[in-house]
């Protein structure tokens, strides 16, 4: 029988299989860049007619439409954007943590994303177009949706809070931050020591074990054994790919801050009531920067030097960000 390790330890602890003299056998997945290439590859071969196969049934409409033609060369682009591109790549491997059906799945809802122009792409692949990496991370923040809704997206709020304290719009940032750095065992690092470690900044023991929880919900952390709780003794917890990537990539992104701007409750009536539901680039810009100024402003109320820190670093990023999209528009 072939188990994912989480789900071996997790059968196991429940009595489902009997692990008296387990075999475990390791296997690799395969790189994801070539994975893709494949696959679009075989998906342009049956678009252009090179290669038999059952294409299913829809009814065309106003909504869709078939030219295949056109389906075979944005698959063609696909593929070279993928193999070509390793930070389109690394998208899709944070979002999928490993698991390469997942990585599937979201490949399937980036094509059929509403916010993928697939018109544009097909204009301009004549000009050698390949799809670039914010194209990737628009479509997988907002979905089918207008605005990011956490409850849908892959990606995390890390700036949410649950109440009116200007500290705890860090604590998912921090809590990522540190497992990220510390860690003793394959990646693994005590729950013990990030609880104790956002304590002593100054949240409380049940705001953490929150905070802690709602990662592990979203895979932007993971347990070495799945079943334990907090509050397990010697407990271990990791950072995944995931959570790396929001701290690493899409922290110090306009596009990330943008998105969560309006799902992050804001505790400065004054600026809250500046925030609006805007459209224009300039006006989302001037909005993002409005945005990560309070952020900035109560990053002063923690006390702990390194922490402010590691948000002064992504604040400026942000900043670099929104002027290098400022001067090419």
């Amino acid at each position: 029988m072939c188990l994912r390790p989480s789900t071996f330890h997790k059968s196991s602890e429940r009595g489902v299989l009997d692990t008296v003299a387990p075999k475990t056998i390791t296997v690799s997945s395969p790189p994801s860049h070539i994975l893709l290439k494949k696959r679009f590859h075989y998906a342009s071969e049956i678009a252009a007619g090179t290669k038999q196969a059952a294409i299913p049934r829809a009814v065309p409409g106003k909504d869709i439409s078939f030219y295949l033609p056109k389906v075979a060369a944005l698959l063609e682009c696909c593929e070279e954007s993928f193999f070509r591109s390793r930070k389109l790549t690394d998208v899709f491997d944070a979002v999928a943590n490993g698991n390469v059906r997942k990585l599937l799945m979201y490949i399937r809802e980036f094509l059929t994303s509403l916010h993928l122009d697939t018109g544009k792409i097909i204009e301009r692949i004549p000009d050698g177009y390949r799809i670039p990496e914010h194209e990737a991370v628009r479509a997988l923040l907002y979905g089918d949706f207008l605005h990011f809704d956490p409850e849908n997206s892959p990606f995390v709020n890390l700036f949410d809070i649950s109440r009116a304290d200007r500290r705890e719009h860090f604590t998912r940032f921090l809590a990522l931050h540190f497992l990220n750095r510390v860690s003793t065992n394959f990646g693994y690092s005590d729950v013990d020591e990030l609880m104790q470690y956002l304590c002593q900044i100054g949240f409380t023991d049940e705001h953490v074990r929150g905070t802690v929880k709602a990662l592990d919900e979203k895979q932007c952390c993971e347990y070495l054994l799945p079943s334990h709780d907090m509050g397990v003794t010697n407990s271990q917890i990791r950072c995944t790919n995931l959570g790396k990537y929001h701290i690493t990539h899409m922290a110090p992104l306009f596009q990330y801050m943008d998105a969560i701007t309006i799902d992050t409750p804001v505790i400065d009536a004054a600026v809250r009531h500046k925030i609006q539901d805007v459209m224009t680039i300039r006006e989302r810009l001037d909005r993002c920067t409005l945005f990560i100024d309070y952020l900035n402003e109560c990053s002063e109320s923690i006390q702990d030097g390194d922490a402010v820190e590691l948000w002064k670093e992504t604040y400026q990023a942000v900043q670099a960000d929104i002027s290098r999209i400022r001067s090419s528009i």
